[in-house]
């Protein structure tokens, strides 16, 4: 695994998006799926399976949830803490209120 800067990981992001077609959501899910999977490896088999996730507002923030919604499909005990100012909590909770719209989800 390398580690780069934050930097780094937006130009990296950016030409993958723009010069590969790939939709950053795709990216951010498997970001999400591969940290997930990294957690139930190390430590899937304890027998307390709780966890504490901080998600920010960015892409990283994306991340996060991804994260917690693949740990609670294997029915880990959360706490996810929004580190981010009320408005983009706000702001968050229109995003997924029209994301949940029936009439939306079926346009697709």
């Amino acid at each position: 695994m390398k580690i780069v800067t934050a930097h780094t990981m937006q130009e990296l992001d950016r030409r993958a998006i723009n010069e590969y077609g790939i939709p950053g959501r795709d990216l951010m899910e498997q970001a999400g799926r591969g940290c997930a999977e990294h957690i139930l490896a190390a430590y899937g088999t304890r027998r307390s399976k709780r966890v504490v996730i901080l998600a920010g507002k960015g892409n990283n923030g994306g991340d996060g949830y991804v994260i917690a919604h693949c740990l609670l499909e294997k029915e880990w005990q959360m706490l996810v803490i929004v580190l981010a100012t009320a408005w983009f909590q706000a702001d968050r909770r229109r995003r997924r209120k029209q994301n949940d719209d029936p009439a939306r989800r079926n346009a697709r």
